[in-house]
């Protein structure tokens, strides 16, 4: 009998870890996720190479993305939704805040916290442009707005921000109030 332990390892008694083997299960590279969806999916490579970088070596999730083209629309439209919140009155985004915040409440919360997960990508993003590492980036596409971003910034006010999406994921997953945390988030918008 073969038993399968999905675990971090710091969770476990050394008498568990003593009588397994681990294997480290690690992300595929951008390369092997695009080439698996060029050569086994017949996807033309523009749209392999961007759900490649979009997936974070998840094949599952890019092959998803792939045969639901309105997932890829939906995930361009919050990223738009997200961007132009900073040149929005605050209103608006407190708004944005409200909506999310219902949405939490109303047994969405995956669907929440996806939209954290892609501002979050979005500012690593911007984040690594500032440090002159553009090959690393997610967003691939959009590489001229990240760059105007990572100029209005400075890194530390760029780390912030990121660090405050991190922390308003965890609060979420704490069950702490869902509006307050967002609105949190608004209200340290940079710029």
């Amino acid at each position: 009998m073969v038993l399968i332990l999905v675990a971090n390892r710091t969770n476990l008694l050394p008498t568990i870890v003593s009588r397994c083997q681990v294997i480290r299960l690690r992300p595929l590279s951008r390369q092997q996720v695009a080439r698996s969806l060029i050569e086994h999916h017949q996807i033309d490579s523009e749209q392999a190479n961007l759900l490649a970088a979009w997936s974070n070596g998840r094949i599952g999730w890019a092959l998803q993305a792939a045969t639901i083209p309105d997932e890829v629309q939906q995930r361009q439209e919050r990223l738009d939704t997200l961007l132009t919140l900073q040149r929005q009155p605050r209103s608006t985004a407190f708004r944005w805040a409200e909506e999310r915040s219902n949405d939490y409440r109303n047994g969405m919360q995956s669907d929440v916290l996806e939209w954290l997960e892609l501002w979050q990508s979005w500012w690593r993003d911007v984040l690594l442009i500032a440090a002159g590492c553009p090959e690393s980036i997610t967003h691939a596409d959009r590489q001229a707005e990240l760059e105007q971003a990572a100029q209005r910034y400075t890194v530390a006010q760029i780390y912030t921000f990121l660090s405050r999406l991190t922390e308003a994921a965890q609060r979420l997953r704490e069950n702490v109030n869902p509006q307050l945390t967002l609105e949190n988030v608004i209200l340290h918008l940079p710029g």
